[in-house]
């Protein structure tokens, strides 16, 4: 189709480490190109208890299918010097129908 899919963590702060917080994982859906975008759906979001980044995307017929990394922010650990290197990280994945991020 002419639709494109945009997915991204939109908590940006350009002030802030890493330009802003990554607890919200969303979509967004465009019909002309980019140039206005619609339908926000948050696919992941735990208020600073996992982090998401770098989604990947297939398209099966009438699903989506989204792998993405999931960082396990551990509490006594979270904002540590080197904080990444001693989360748990993980794969996430979710099998979404399409029209679902269409509506």
């Amino acid at each position: 189709t002419d639709t494109l899919l945009l997915l991204g963590t939109p908590m940006f702060y350009p002030d802030k480490k890493f330009l802003g917080l990554r607890y919200v994982l969303s979509s967004r859906t465009s019909d002309d190109g980019g140039k206005t975008w619609r339908n926000y759906k948050e696919i992941e979001y735990h208020s600073h208890d996992w982090w998401y980044e770098y989604p990947h995307v297939l398209f099966s017929g009438d699903f989506v299918h989204m792998a993405y990394r999931a960082i396990e922010l551990r509490p006594d650990e979270r904002w540590s010097g080197d904080f990444v290197r001693m989360a748990r990280v993980h794969l996430g994945y979710n099998r979404l129908p399409l029209i679902w991020l269409l509506e």
